[in-house]
């Protein structure tokens, strides 16, 4: 049987970390790493998974659209990406038409 993790609760198998011990690629660690930060550790303790996933799909949500970006003249990305498209004269969002 899999040893629980002791950082997050009964959610999250230490059998999971084994899989995340192998070598990615720097953009994935940082990301991984914010979202840990941001999200696990500091509005623990969870009661379930459910509650994870609920509260993943809120900070994604605010880390695409409503975060506070330095390289995007200090704006949200969903801001700056509207004002990318209007100056091409794009009405269609970017991603696969």
């Amino acid at each position: 049987m899999p040893e629980l993790d002791p950082l997050v609760g009964d959610m999250s198998l230490t059998q999971t970390r084994r899989s995340a011990a192998r070598p990615k690629p720097g953009l994935q660690i940082t990301m991984n790493s914010l979202y840990k930060t941001e999200l696990i550790r500091d509005h623990g303790p969870w009661k379930g998974v459910d509650d994870v996933e609920l509260a993943t799909l809120g900070w994604v949500h605010w880390f695409n659209n409503d975060r506070i970006h330095g390289t995007l003249d200090d704006g949200p990305p969903a801001e700056f990406e509207a004002a990318y498209l209007a100056a091409q004269g794009a009405n269609q969002p970017v991603g696969i038409q």
